[in-house]
């Protein structure tokens, strides 16, 4: 077990690696040194084992936040794995329109549930954040950072938990960061 390992298990908080099934694990975590935005307290940099081979948009709960992890990176002197962590401030359910003909060929519409628990890192879109990011659709609302792991597809319905409002995906896009989904949303109305 390397010194930095060993700090880790001595020092480090508990944390719970959302996988299947869930891995115990420790984890060493900061704020942000550098502010990414005006919302710093968003934001985290961690140190890992590297036996755990934790994965950008994994989903990691330290106490009773979660976090999404954002990149990962082997660090050079300890051998562990350093992340970028932002918190998942935002819950999801997620549907989206089928339609099933019954025994006498009659369609059937509904929003059928897909994934009941999605963890994302939400902003909403400002002015400040339309004129930085020229990709921004003119309807969107909200940008949100999803595990790549979500099957999500354009007009999927994304429900918040747990008052229920409810938005359109417009657009998800997989290139920005490995293992994560931005995806555009807008109101939806339908």
């Amino acid at each position: 077990m390397s010194y930095a390992e060993n700090f880790i298990q001595a020092y480090g908080q508990e944390c719970v690696i959302e996988r299947t099934p869930s891995v115990s694990a420790y984890v060493s975590m900061t704020l942000a040194t550098k502010s990414y935005s005006d919302n710093r307290d968003l934001y985290r940099n961690g140190l890992i084992s590297a036996k755990y081979n934790l994965a950008s948009g994994e989903v990691i709960t330290v106490g009773s936040e979660k976090f999404l992890i954002r990149s990962v990176i082997p660090d050079q002197h300890s051998k562990e794995i350093a992340f970028v962590a932002s918190k998942a401030n935002a819950i999801f359910i997620h549907k989206r329109f089928t339609e099933t003909a019954d025994d006498w060929g009659n369609l059937t519409q509904e929003w059928t549930t897909i994934t009941d628990n999605v963890y994302s890192t939400a902003q909403i879109v400002s002015a400040a954040l339309r004129q930085q990011d020229p990709g921004l659709l003119s309807t969107t609302k909200w940008v949100f950072l999803i595990p790549a792991t979500t099957t999500i597809q354009e007009l999927d319905r994304l429900q918040f938990k747990p008052d229920g409002d409810k938005c359109r995906v417009d657009s998800v896009d997989d290139i920005r960061l490995p293992g994560l989904l931005r995806v555009q949303c807008s109101d939806d109305r339908r």
